[in-house]
């Protein structure tokens, strides 16, 4: 059995090599879904919108200094930057001018600055651009932006992945959209890594940088994933052992428990890639609470096998008795807890869809090893001494559970009063799908896009396709001023504490470029032309200019236009209204044009709500899931539902001490409820397989009551102590989501037990009372 466990396991393990990494924010939405296709036809399109914003602050952005610094970063960047798409700054933005009959499109600073009279005549040509102010340089010429973006396609793919496809143009409704090609997470991770290396050697006095943009905080998402799981790994280890060695005092004992969980925790990752699913942000907590499921496993057969041992029977004998004792209910809270993770199947956010159905495999067959490579280990490994430390354990359920069946109404009215108390203030947690609030204050990410926000509007985007409906239809000059009161009715447009800034890409605005620079660069020249020809005439000057700048803005027939909005980077809750919004008024100002938002702020609004809907619908068939077992195992309807109560009753406290502390629901304490609901039933299946046992032996309730927590309350205590121990590991992570994570999931662990040891007594005590059993005053 031995050799056939590690086989199996050796099987598993052998798939971790090619576990794939995914925190980018489109990967909250499954490929399939509308939202999701339409994002990757717009990628298709027009590249990348999760660019590397670089924020360069000083005192005088206008001065020799600072441009030479300036121009040595880019230049840095675009030689040292792997996968790269292209870099912008102003040291090489289009600068489009007329001269005699002909368009030139060249380089803000094609004619490098020689005199102050030179830095002033570029000072009032950048602050006075619409293209350029608040968008490159801030309004007050103290902050520079650089702007590097990833290439769409790896550059080490052959020609036919780079150019599969390039035939057959995406659909308006993103029907050709596939994302298939895009870079790999450890390419992105070469990128923005190679990135913070180019600048950290430009960081000076007076040339301040802050990096921020999606890429980067994704990038940091999955440094902090990896990071974490090594430490996570390593401190619950230790953890659990030394909770371990403390109750058992034995060695042996402690490492054949914990050689069951981190098989079990290793073969998680190799299930990861055996269903084809991705470690991801929600999915990195799932090795660390296979470690947790393993050991409480093992606690529980090593508890009643000790206790056993300690009454004189042989090796055998105790094994035999414990399987007997705890077997059948260790099956049973493996089921109830793979069935209740896998509630999150149904979540509309693929990463905790993929939850629901990883997690639940990988109990299964952490609960497998439990029971076949656990008790062979238990005969061949030799385990001597008794844990001076359990006698006065096993007191504690005991005197928990006398309080229970002794003083039944107290104890009930006592958690009915914490269940409604709870129940009032879980009402008022609030959600929120904020990756800032996943930083400490001073993460230089966190910084650099506050930065952004309050300077240049952020550094998100909202992406908006609009379709004229045929080839060369944004060639009218309707059309054209219909997006740009699109873009003016956006600019500046509250949103929480922030607002939206201005336009950074349309075709639009290249139209009134090419139309003031043909015009002598006078202000009044930026603008539309009146006619079609006229528009399509500029716009044929500009592209035999050579740029190939139109291929960002609008496809090759100019029929669908790009529209890139600057959008603070704030939580996303606050974008699910303004997107409603934002649908209606566009519809208003572009009349029968069709349109389509898109981009990372419509992706995170999305998710968003997908969060919300997800809540109700996992916790409820959780439920469903679990309350069917207890009223089998149990017997009878009745008492198969309340005995639900002390599992879901601690799931309501902890959602109310989650206001009381001020922490949101997000998609990671999402996890919490039915990951803890699992574990809390586990703790009841223990109680009630137990306690009807021994009422079938004939003992009356309370005698029952007493014997179940003189075995299994024992049991019951130690797998919440090594639980609860192993999920505050994670009050240590680095993202402030998984300290939530940790924090919350202990606390419903240990009211879990709280529960079950009082809570549970004075519900069956009630029950039998009812029923006139005796041994039940």
């Amino acid at each position: 059995m031995i050799t056939a466990s590690l086989l199996a396991v050796a099987a598993l393990c052998s798939q971790i090599p090619r576990l794939e990494i995914d925190a980018s924010t489109e990967s909250f939405l499954g490929p399939g879904t509308p939202q999701r296709l339409t994002y990757d036809a717009f990628r298709d399109q027009f590249g990348r919108d999760d660019a590397a914003v670089i924020a360069v602050r000083t005192r005088d952005v206008f001065s020799f200094d600072f441009l030479e610094r300036l121009r040595a970063l880019h230049r840095d960047l675009e030689e040292g930057l792997p996968h790269l798409d292209d870099v912008t700054s102003l040291t090489n933005v289009r600068h489009t001018r007329g001269e005699a009959d002909r368009l030139v499109v060249g380089e803000f600073l094609e004619s490098w600055p020689t005199t102050n009279g030179d830095l002033e005549v570029l000072r009032e040509r950048a602050l006075s651009h619409p293209l350029y102010r608040d968008s490159l340089v801030s309004s007050d010429a103290t902050t520079a932006i650089v702007t590097a973006r990833p290439a769409l396609h790896s550059n080490l793919a052959g020609p036919e992945e780079v150019l599969g496809g390039f035939d057959d143009p995406a659909g308006f409704d993103g029907s050709a959209g596939n994302g298939t090609n895009s870079l790999s997470g450890d390419q992105m991770s070469e990128f923005v890594g190679a990135l913070h290396e180019i600048v950290d050697r430009h960081h000076a006095a007076d040339f301040d940088i802050y990096v921020a943009g999606q890429a980067v905080l994704n990038e940091r998402v999955v440094r902090g994933m990896i990071g974490d799981i090594g430490l996570f790994t390593g401190l619950l280890v230790v953890a659990i052992g030394a909770a371990l060695g403390w109750l058992f005092r034995s060695l042996s004992a402690v490492a054949i428990a914990l050689v069951t969980a981190v098989l079990a925790a290793a073969c998680g990752f190799g299930v990861m890639v055996v269903t084809g699913r991705p470690l991801t942000a929600p999915s990195q907590v799932i090795p660390t609470f296979l470690l947790a499921v393993g050991v409480g496993n093992s606690v529980h057969l090593l508890a009643i096998f000790f206790q056993a041992r300690h009454r004189g029977r042989s090796v055998e004998d105790a094994l035999a008795f414990a399987l007997g004792h705890s077997g059948l209910a260790i099956v049973l809270s493996g089921l109830t807890t793979a069935g209740s993770l896998s509630s999150f199947l149904g979540a509309s956010l693929a990463p905790v869809s993929d939850f629901g159905l990883v997690a639940p495999l990988s109990v299964l067959v952490a609960l497998a090893l439990s029971l076949v490579l656990l008790p062979a280990l238990m005969v061949v490994v030799p385990m001597h001494g008794l844990a001076a430390a359990i006698s006065p354990l096993r007191r504690f359920p005991v005197a928990c559970g006398a309080l229970g069946y002794r003083h039944v109404g107290p104890v009930l009215v006592a958690w009915l009063i914490l269940f409604a108390v709870s129940g009032i203030a879980a009402s008022r947690v609030h959600f929120s799908n904020d990756p800032l609030d996943w930083f400490d204050p001073d993460e230089p990410q966190r910084v650099a896009t506050e930065l952004l926000n309050d300077k240049f509007g952020g550094a998100n985007s909202i992406e908006v396709l609009v379709d004229s409906g045929r080839e060369n239809g944004l060639h009218e000059p309707e059309l054209l001023r219909r997006i740009e009161a699109l873009e003016a009715h956006a600019e500046g447009l509250p949103i929480g504490d922030s607002e939206f800034g201005s336009a950074k890409l349309s075709i639009a605005q290249v139209v009134k470029e090419i139309h003031q620079g043909l015009d002598g660069g006078r202000p009044e020249s930026w603008a539309i032309p009146a006619e079609r020809r006229l528009v399509a005439q500029e716009l044929l000057l500009f592209e035999m200019s050579g740029s190939d700048d139109l291929e960002e803005v609008v496809d090759s027939s100019f029929q669908v236009g790009r529209v890139s909005l600057s959008a603070p980077m704030i939580d996303a809750v606050l974008y699910v209204p303004v997107l409603e919004r934002l649908q209606r008024d566009f519809a208003e100002i572009l009349g029968d044009t069709r349109f389509q938002i898109t981009g990372h702020f419509a992706l995170a609004a999305t998710t968003t709500t997908a969060l919300v809907q997800s809540l109700a619908r996992t916790y409820t068939l959780a439920f469903a899931l679990i309350a069917p077992f207890m009223i089998v195992l149990l017997g009878s309807f009745r008492t198969g539902m309340l005995s639900m109560l002390p599992a879901v009753g601690s799931i309501l406290v902890t959602l109310g001490a989650m206001e009381l502390l001020g922490l949101p629901l997000d998609a990671f304490t999402l996890l919490v409820g039915s990951i803890a609901l699992g574990l809390a039933v586990d703790d009841t299946i223990h109680f009630m397989h137990n306690y009807a046992r021994f009422r079938q032996r004939g003992q009356d309730v309370e005698s029952a009551i007493r014997s179940t927590l003189e075995s299994t309350g024992q049991a019951l205590l130690f797998t919440s102590i090594v639980l609860a121990v192993g999920f505050l590991v994670y009050t240590q992570a680095q993202l402030n989501m998984l300290r939530n994570f940790g924090l919350l999931t202990a606390i419903a662990i240990t009211l879990a037990f709280l529960a079950n040891v009082t809570l549970a007594p004075a519900l069956v005590t009630a029950v039998a009372r009812l029923r006139g059993e005796a041994g039940a005053r």
